[in-house]
């Protein structure tokens, strides 16, 4: 069965921090009044003249907002730019909020300034992305934990917040890159494909979850598949408006450093 959820994005940081939340709420009750499953939102820093709402504290609000039949999304957080033990507790803290119906979804994120910004080395993104979603699980499932790697260390720590749900919430990997869809496949419980992905190359990356999946004898199921929708009257009419869109959204992109093939 398709499950269907929408992705809240930025707006302009003309409109007031006040407005863009109220209309997000208006959105995402309509949303569920209309059956959608999911509702997703992404995250970025210091964004300039477009506002993100903070992906934690705003889904703990959405939770009270709609319904137990939806499920809230992180898509993506940017979890390089995070010390592990504050994602981990961060984001049980949102599964026990949001009674169990949170998503965990993860990215190395793009934005090379983002990481200036925390004095965070952009050229470590992807092994720190790699131990932190390793050290994320053991905060999350053991009851003591010890770790010793490249960017963190424990010893003997003991957890006091776990996840509602077991063993934890579902972890998402988006990304553009096939590496990102290998690491999807060794990390996490699904790859969450960018609308931009072409149709050969999404059954190669979703062959790539499915090799990693089997390397740790875990079963191939639903991915999550993000693509692009514009409502009109006709398909002339959405594909003019859709450009018109698109052009300034992938400008944006391209502007912030995003590389999409």
């Amino acid at each position: 069965m398709v499950q269907v959820g929408l992705l809240l994005s930025d707006v302009p940081s003309t409109v007031p921090p006040a407005q863009q939340f109220k209309d997000i709420v208006s959105v995402a009750q309509t949303a569920e009044r209309n059956g959608f499953t999911y509702i997703a939102i992404g995250q970025h820093f210091l964004y300039g003249d477009l506002r993100w709402l903070q992906p934690v504290p705003l889904l703990a609000r959405l939770a009270a907002e709609v319904g137990p039949r939806v499920r809230l999304v992180t898509q993506i957080m940017v979890a390089p730019l995070y010390h592990p033990v504050l994602l981990a507790e961060e984001i049980a803290t949102l599964d026990i909020v949001t009674e169990g119906r949170l998503v965990f979804g993860a990215g190395l994120g793009y934005r090379a300034e983002e990481f200036d910004y925390f004095g965070v080395p952009y050229r470590e993104r992807a092994p720190r992305m790699d131990e932190a979603l390793v050290l994320l699980k053991k905060l999350w499932t053991e009851d003591e934990v010890t770790f010793d790697g490249r960017f963190w260390s424990l010893k003997g720590v003991r957890p006091h917040i776990k996840p509602l749900q077991s063993p934890h919430p579902p972890i998402w990997i988006g990304a553009h890159s096939l590496a990102g869809a290998k690491r999807a496949g060794k990390f996490g419980d699904a790859y969450a494909t960018p609308p931009e992905t072409r149709p050969h190359e999404i059954a190669e990356r979703f062959e790539a979850v499915r090799e990693g999946f089997s390397e740790r004898g875990k079963a191939f199921g639903p991915q999550p598949l993000r693509r692009n929708v514009l409502v009109a009257d006709s398909r002339e009419e959405a594909i003019v408006e859709y450009a018109r869109v698109a052009k300034g959204r992938y400008l944006t992109y391209v502007q912030r450093g995003l590389d999409l093939y």
